[in-house]
C-alpha cells in the first residue's frame, strides 16, 4: 500500500513540472532576439504560434515566463486579475513607431493561471 502512495506522489510531481508544450515551429531564438517587436520577428513566429494557443491555457505564471521571457508590459486588473503584453510590431521604442502597432496578450486568474490568450492591433 505504501509502494502505491508514493509511487502515485512521484507521478504527480513529474506530471507538475511537466514544461508547456509548444509547436515545433515556435522557434524562441527569434521570439527573444527580438524584445520590442521593432525588427518584425516576433510577429512573423507568432503567426505560427496562434493556432496552438489553448496549449497556454491553465499554465502558471511562472511557466510562461519561462517560456516566452519577460513580457513588455504587466496590467493589474480586477480581483487580483492580471495581463502580460508582449509586443508583436510597432512598440513605442522602435525607431519607426509610426507603423501600427500589435500585441499579444495573456490573461491570468487570482490562481496564476492563464485564462485567455489573444492579441490587439491598433
Amino acid at each position: 500500500m505504501r509502494a502505491i502512495l508514493c509511487l502515485s506522489f512521484l507521478l504527480l510531481l513529474i506530471q507538475c513540472n511537466e514544461k508547456p508544450r509548444i509547436p515545433e515551429r515556435f522557434d524562441l531564438s527569434a521570439w527573444s532576439s527580438d524584445p520590442n517587436g521593432c525588427k518584425g520577428m516576433r510577429s512573423k513566429v507568432f503567426a505560427d504560434f496562434f493556432p496552438y494557443k489553448a496549449q497556454l491555457i491553465g499554465k502558471t505564471e511562472n511557466e510562461i515566463l519561462g517560456l516566452m521571457g519577460k513580457p513588455n508590459r504587466v496590467q493589474l486588473y480586477q480581483r487580483n486579475q492580471k495581463f502580460y503584453f508582449y509586443s508583436l510590431k510597432g512598440n513605442t521604442l522602435c525607431a519607426d513607431s509610426t507603423i501600427e502597432v500589435s500585441e499579444f496578450y495573456l490573461r491570468f486568474s487570482a490562481t496564476f493561471q492563464v485564462t485567455e490568450v489573444n492579441y490587439t492591433q491598433d
